[in-house]
């Protein structure tokens, strides 16, 4: 319980350094602290694959919406030959094209903060480790 806390981003850093400090007081032996150490590396890891599976799927939503725009792009151009003809279909491609870029990019402006949530992990578990090995006598 203590190891899903501490790895909450919820929780902020400086709160659970306390925590842990407190837990480290009552339960000063290498191997709670080993043991600790491995609810909160197993903690990331499960967080850690469930981002990385969202990544692929914001990844494969991207792949699919740039493939959905190069396809009407290449409809726009083949309609175009004959413009007036097809004015109407057209402009319907255009206004759906525009709101896949929208979103596309939309999306792309998200993926430095969907990135960043895994290094944020392994971050806060790299401080909570030094902390317990300066414990570990």
């Amino acid at each position: 319980a203590l190891a899903k806390k501490l790895m909450n981003r919820k929780t902020k850093e400086n709160e659970g350094i306390g925590e842990l400090k407190k837990y480290i007081k009552k339960n000063n032996s290498p191997n709670e602290l080993t043991k600790l150490f491995h609810a909160l590396f197993d903690t990331t890891n499960v967080i850690w694959k469930k981002r990385n599976e969202k990544l692929l799927n914001f990844g494969k939503r991207q792949r699919l919406t740039s493939e959905k725009i190069s396809m009407k792009l290449d409809k726009i151009k083949e309609l175009s030959k004959d413009h007036n003809l097809n004015k109407d279909e057209i402009q319907k491609l255009e206004n759906e094209k525009f709101w896949d870029i929208r979103r596309f990019e939309d999306r792309r402006n998200l993926s430095d903060s969907l990135c960043e949530q895994p290094r944020f992990y392994e971050k806060r578990l790299g401080t909570y480790a030094g902390i317990m090995l300066e414990n570990i006598n």
